[in-house]
């Protein structure tokens, strides 16, 4: 993919501050390509380990369809927003990834599982492996491995 000059280079953040960004937002939206060739961006709850971003999903619909059939995604999350009326701008931290996708095999998926568990319950470790055991089999979960990251803020 041609790489593209951030224009706003007073905003732009390290790749570490990126990471960082994207594994604290609260969502983040990942875009594709459906089966059929359109656009169709989808917002899940992720967490990031490493330069790998897991999320969970359903067996079957569009996501699993279009990741299948396309595995380039790019990954978009902002955090820290809030606007600024007086100054006529908005601050927030923004953190855009490229990578590819791949569904996870079940030792993988565990992995993954774990790692939105301790984002988002981290002191309820012992009702999400409780819960992983359940739904395994029952739950799709994607790692995407990161290529590239960029990130941008705007915070005053």
């Amino acid at each position: 993919m041609k790489e593209y000059a951030m224009r706003r280079k007073d905003r732009a953040t390290s790749e570490e501050e990126a990471l960082e960004i994207l594994q604290s937002a609260l969502f983040a939206t990942v875009s594709c390509l459906t089966p059929e060739g359109h656009p169709y961006g989808v917002t899940v709850s992720h967490a990031v380990e490493g330069r790998t971003v897991y999320f969970h999903c359903g067996m079957a619909g569009l996501k699993v369809d279009s990741f299948a059939a396309h595995d380039r995604v790019c990954i978009s999350a902002v955090e820290k927003a809030a606007t600024d009326a007086p100054g006529l701008t908005t601050n927030y931290r923004s953190a855009v990834a490229f990578g590819r996708i791949h569904p996870c095999d079940a030792e993988e998926a565990k992995k993954g599982l774990l790692a939105v568990g301790r984002k988002f319950a981290p002191d309820y470790m012992a009702e999400v492996e409780a819960c992983i055991g359940k739904s395994m089999g029952h739950t799709r979960v994607y790692a995407v491995e990161i290529e590239s990251i960029t990130g941008k803020a705007n915070i005053k």
